[in-house]
């Protein structure tokens, strides 16, 4: 099954930020429906399960939006689902939720101010902590959805500088800014991208033309790699990995081009022109794993990057990008 996750996030975020006195509101369920109860005890299922992971990133285990759980429902009853709990006053954002160790995380802007908040799973806010200035020139609000792995939170801001901090006392680990530590450049509606890690190692994107991509050590911010990458500016993509090929890599979007890098030496593998009505290229590449023939749908294009083929067929239509 294959889910927008992000969408399913932005409805979990719209859901917290509706109660003005600012605390959580439970639902009695005593006036439930059958089918009603049906979806509270799916919902509190999957929450169970959620809530014991450890790590958690942006769309999932394999970054590609794929829900596994089991037991839903097929369809909403004709009046929708009963809500059980809401919050308000995140500010401004787009981020998505994260959940680990029994624990909501979620970011949001109050002036210019980029905040993290911390909810048990029956929307207590726990703590919230100020990590400094963030976007607000326009389209203003927190980007990048919260990453946790290994006891750490990493956040980055649209103003390039990225966070982590010990996930059980929210102090501060390290920090590096893209932009002056890398020389990477800003982009028009600020940079937006969701951090990848792959054991130790922590890939961003400054988007600069020396460092255009980079590769840190997640428990102390060193850096591990610099690339040049093929020098071009991000693209408010955030990069996939994939481990499947003889060399495992790092695929993401810069202006106008889809490129690849080697994980273990930001050496580039291969690179792909990537026409668009601008250089704003936001999804992530989709990797159809195990297909020999256009193995990469990104932006409606289907891509044979291989190094015998290297083409491009005809644009596909979005039932059958998503089939």
């Amino acid at each position: 099954m294959y889910v927008p996750s992000h969408r399913l996030h932005r409805l979990s975020l719209l859901l917290l930020q509706n109660n003005p006195e600012g605390s959580a509101e439970q639902i009695d369920t005593a006036g439930f429906s059958e089918s009603e109860k049906e979806i509270f005890v799916a919902q509190n299922q999957t929450v169970d399960s959620v809530q014991t992971l450890k790590n958690w990133q942006w769309r999932g285990e394999n970054r590609n939006g794929v829900y596994r759980e089991t037991g839903l429902l097929k369809e909403w009853p004709s009046n929708g689902p009963r809500l059980i709990w809401k919050y308000e006053g995140l500010g401004e954002g787009h981020t998505s939720v994260a959940i680990a160790g029994g624990k909501i995380y979620i970011t949001g802007m109050h002036g210019d101010i980029l905040i993290l908040y911390v909810f048990n799973m029956d929307g207590k806010l726990l703590r919230e902590k100020e990590l400094g200035k963030e976007w607000n020139i326009n389209w203003n609000g927190t980007r990048s959805s919260v990453c946790i792995n290994d006891g750490k939170l990493y956040i980055f801001n649209a103003l390039g500088a990225l966070f982590c901090l010990d996930e059980a006392t929210l102090q501060e680990v390290w920090k590096k800014d893209l932009f002056t530590d890398f020389d990477g450049r800003n982009i028009t509606w600020g940079i937006a991208e969701n951090p990848l890690i792959v054991g130790d190692k922590i890939f961003m994107t400054p988007g600069g033309v020396k460092n255009n991509m980079v590769a840190m050590n997640k428990h102390t911010g060193a850096l591990i790699w610099s690339s040049p990458g093929i020098g071009k500016s991000s693209a408010y993509c955030s990069p996939l990995y994939i481990a499947d090929q003889s060399i495992p890599m790092l695929v993401t979007c810069v202006e106008y081009d889809i490129m690849a890098l080697n994980t273990e030496t930001g050496e580039v593998l291969w690179s792909f022109p990537q026409p668009s009505d601008g250089p704003v290229i936001p999804n992530i590449p989709k990797y159809n794993n195990g297909y020999d023939s256009f193995p990469f749908i990104i932006q409606g294009w289907r891509m044979d990057v291989s190094p015998e083929k290297r083409r491009k067929d005809r644009r596909v239509g979005v039932e059958k990008q998503r089939s």
